[in-house]
C-alpha cells in the first residue's frame, strides 16, 4: 500500500489518518518526492514530506531554500528556514512576536480619509444623508463615544481597511486546515482562486449593505460578515466531502445461519476520519462563536462607559472564565481523545491567549490610577512564578488525572507528557503577553497622535476631567510589561530547577517538528489583534 493511496483515504471514503502526527506515527520516517512551492499548495503532500522528515529544503531545480524568506516560512514553511529563522532568541522574537505588530501597527496607520462631521456644525441646516440616500442623523450616534467628529470615506474603509482585515481573517482559518492536512477549497478551483473568489464576494457583500440596506454603521453587521466569510471554508469542505460521500463506506458482511448457509449483508460504516473531521469543525466553530463573543462583548463595554468598580470587575471576570471556557472545551476535543492533533491544539491555545490578553490591555487604557496597574500585575505574576511551577509538580498531575478518570477521560497521561502540556501553557501565555502588551504601546501612540485619532476617540484622552491618561497608561503599561517579563524568567528558572524542564526549548523543539506552527501562530496574533481594533473603529461614513 502506498503513502499517498493510505493518507488520502479520506478522499476515497475509508479510514484516514487525520494528521500529520498520526500520520507519522503510523508510518515512521518514509520519503516522499519533493515538488515545487505554489502560493497555496497541495497541503497534504507537503505536511507529509515534513512529518515523514524529507528535507525539502531544496527545489526541484537544486535552488537553495535561504533565497525566498517569505516562501520559506509563510508560504510552504520548510523545517530548514524554521531551524533557522526561530533557532535564536532575537530571530525568534522577531518572527513571533515584532513582525505580527509591525503588521497591525502599520494597518492601523494607514491614514482614512475623513470628513468633518456636519452634524457638530451648529449652523448646520437639517438632517445628514447617509450612503442609501435615505435621511436619517441616527446612525451617526455612536454610543461608546458620542457623536463623531469625522465621517470616514466608506469605500477607502471597505476595499483597503476591512479588506485587509477580511484578508487576514480567511488566511487563519487556511492555515488551520494546513494544521489538519486538508485542504478546504475545491479541486477544480485551487487555492488560491478559491482564497481571491471568497474574498472578493465578501468585499461585495459589504458594498452592497452600504448601498442598500444601511446597516454599515452597525459593528454587528461586519462582524457577522466576518463571521460568514470565514465560516465558508468550513462549509465548503463539509459539503464536498459530504457529496463525494466520504462520511461513510459499505462493505460486505459474511454471517452463517443455522444451516451453515452463507449470506452477506451490507453493512454502514461511519469512519474514523470522518468523525474527527466532524470534531475539528466543531472546535472551529467555537473558535469564530469567540470572534463575534469577544467584539459584541467589548462593544458592549464600551457603550456603557464609565464604570463603577464592581461594574468591571464583573466585565472583566466573566470574559475571563468564558474564554477559559472555551479553550478547555476546545482543548478537549482536539487533544488526544477526539482530533488528536498537537499543532491545532496549540494554535487554538494561542488564539484563545491572544483573545483574553488583548481585551485585557485595552483596558488598561481606563485605568483610574497606579494602584489599578499594580493590583493586576500582582495577581499576573503571582499565576506565573506560583501557579505554573505548581500546576507541574506530581501532586497536581495525579489530581487532574484523578479528576479525568471520574469524568471518563480515558487513560491518563504520562508525567513526562503531563510537563510539556503545562510547559507549552506558560510559553503560549508568555508569548501572548508580550505580544499583546508590544501592540498595546504601539497603537496607542500611532492612534492618540497619528492621523486616525478623531477615527479612534477611545486612544484620544481627550477630557481633561478623566483621571486616565495618556502618560499614565503608557508609563504604568510599560512598567507592567517589563515586571511581566521578569516574572516569566523567575518562572521558567524555578521550573528548570526544580523539574529539569526547558520551556524554551521544548518550544523550539515543537516549532521543528511542526513548521506551519510558525505561520499560524503570526496569523492569529495577527487577526486577534485586528479583531480588538477593528471593534473600537467610529464606524460612521461619509
Amino acid at each position: 500500500m502506498t503513502i499517498g493511496s493510505t493518507y488520502h483515504t479520506f478522499d476515497e471514503g475509508h479510514e484516514s489518518l487525520a494528521t500529520a502526527e498520526a500520520a507519522t506515527n503510523a508510518f515512521g520516517s518514509l520519503h516522499l518526492a519533493k515538488r515545487k512551492s505554489q502560493i497555496f499548495w497541495n497541503t497534504v503532500n507537503r505536511q507529509l514530506s515534513a512529518a515523514f522528515g524529507v528535507d525539502d529544503d531544496m527545489s526541484d531545480d537544486g535552488e537553495d531554500e535561504g533565497g525566498w524568506l517569505l516562501e520559506g516560512m509563510v508560504l510552504q514553511p520548510r523545517r530548514g528556514t524554521v531551524e533557522k529563522v526561530i533557532g535564536g532568541y532575537w530571530r525568534r522574537m522577531a518572527m513571533l512576536t515584532i513582525v505580527p505588530v509591525a503588521i497591525v501597527i502599520a494597518w492601523c496607520a494607514i491614514p482614512l480619509p475623513t470628513y468633518p462631521n456636519p452634524a457638530l456644525d451648529p449652523d448646520f441646516p437639517g438632517p445628514i444623508t447617509n450612503g442609501t440616500g435615505t435621511s436619517d442623523s441616527s446612525f451617526l450616534l455612536i454610543p461608546k463615544e458620542g457623536e463623531p467628529k469625522v465621517l470616514i470615506n466608506f469605500w477607502f474603509f471597505l476595499f483597503v481597511y476591512y479588506g485587509f482585515y477580511n484578508a487576514i481573517g480567511l488566511l487563519w482559518v487556511t492555515k488551520l486546515y494546513h494544521l489538519y492536512a486538508l485542504n478546504w477549497w475545491p479541486s477544480r478551483l485551487g487555492g488560491a482562486t478559491s482564497y481571491t473568489l471568497l474574498w472578493c464576494i465578501s468585499i461585495a457583500g459589504g458594498a452592497a449593505i452600504y448601498l442598500i440596506s444601511g446597516l454599515e454603521r452597525f459593528l454587528l453587521t461586519w462582524i457577522l460578515l466576518t463571521f460568514a466569510t470565514m465560516s465558508t471554508p468550513m462549509i465548503f469542505s463539509f459539503s464536498i466531502l459530504r457529496s463525494n460521500r466520504r462520511h461513510s463506506w459499505h462493505s460486505w458482511r459474511s454471517s452463517l445461519n443455522n444451516a451453515s448457509d452463507v449470506f452477506f449483508e451490507r453493512v454502514r460504516y461511519v469512519p474514523e476520519s470522518w468523525r474527527r473531521f466532524l470534531w475539528f469543525s466543531g472546535a472551529l466553530g467555537l473558535g469564530l462563536v469567540a470572534l463575534v463573543a469577544g467584539e459584541a462583548y467589548t462593544y458592549i463595554y464600551m457603550s456603557t462607559l464609565p464604570h463603577s468598580a464592581a461594574d468591571a470587575l464583573v466585565y472583566v471576570y466573566t470574559w475571563v472564565a468564558t474564554v477559559h471556557l472555551l479553550d478547555l472545551t476546545t482543548c478537549w476535543i482536539l487533544g488526544e481523545g477526539r482530533v488528536n492533533s498537537y499543532s491545532l491544539t496549540t494554535a487554538f491555545k494561542f488564539y484563545y491567549a491572544m483573545t483574553l490578553n488583548t481585551y485585557l490591555r485595552n483596558l488598561y487604557a481606563r485605568l483610574r490610577s497606579p494602584q489599578q496597574f499594580a493590583l493586576l500585575q500582582a495577581a499576573s505574576s503571582t499565576s506565573i512564578i506560583v501557579v505554573a511551577p505548581l500546576t507541574m509538580t506530581t501532586y497536581a498531575w495525579r489530581v487532574v488525572g484523578w479528576l479525568t478518570g471520574l469524568v471518563g477521560g480515558g487513560e491518563r497521561e504520562g508525567y513526562e507528557e503531563w510537563k510539556k502540556k503545562v510547559g507549552r501553557g506558560v510559553y503560549i501565555q508568555t508569548l501572548a503577553k508580550d505580544v499583546t502588551m508590544m501592540a498595546f504601546l504601539g497603537w496607542v501612540a500611532v492612534l492618540h497622535f497619528g492621523p486616525n485619532r478623531d477615527a479612534y476617540p477611545y486612544f484620544g484622552f481627550e477630557d481633561k476631567s478623566d483621571p486616565y491618561t495618556y502618560r499614565l497608561t503608557t508609563i504604568a503599561s510599560s512598567v507592567v510589561w517589563v515586571s511581566e517579563i521578569v516574572s516569566a524568567y523567575i518562572a521558567r528558572r524555578i521550573i528548570y530547577r526544580q523539574f529539569g524542564f526547558s520551556i524554551t526549548k521544548e518550544a523550539v523543539k515543537d516549532f521543528k517538528e511542526h513548521p506551519d506552527l510558525v505561520p499560524s501562530l503570526q496569523a492569529v496574533a495577527v487577526h486577534v489583534l485586528q479583531n480588538m481594533l477593528f471593534s473600537l473603529l467610529t464606524l460612521a461614513f461619509a
